[in-house]
């Protein structure tokens, strides 16, 4: 789905298809203009997301598996089998 118009309706309309369809993140990619479009959604849009409430105030941190399985660490377990492909492992 593309989105297009103000900041206000962009944050509105990704709002709507949040609630609608219930999703846990969106892909957002330039389709008009160049890469400053991606400024443009961060300094205009995600503002109005965070007044919201639609998404943290501040980012979260940690790499993925960190924020998936709770880990306090970004590497596997000493234990887990991918743990032997580690380099100088």
């Amino acid at each position: 789905t593309k989105v297009t118009g103000t900041p206000e309706q962009v944050a509105a309309e990704i709002e709507r298809i949040a609630d609608v369809t219930d999703v846990d993140g969106f892909l957002i990619e330039h389709t008009f203009g160049s890469l400053s479009t991606y400024r443009e959604f961060i300094d205009w849009v995600m503002p109005i997301l965070r007044e919201h409430g639609t998404i943290p105030t501040q980012p979260r941190a940690g790499t993925l598996r960190e924020m998936l399985t709770g880990a306090s660490t970004p590497r596997l377990r000493p234990e887990h089998p991918g743990s032997a492909f580690r380099p100088g492992a």
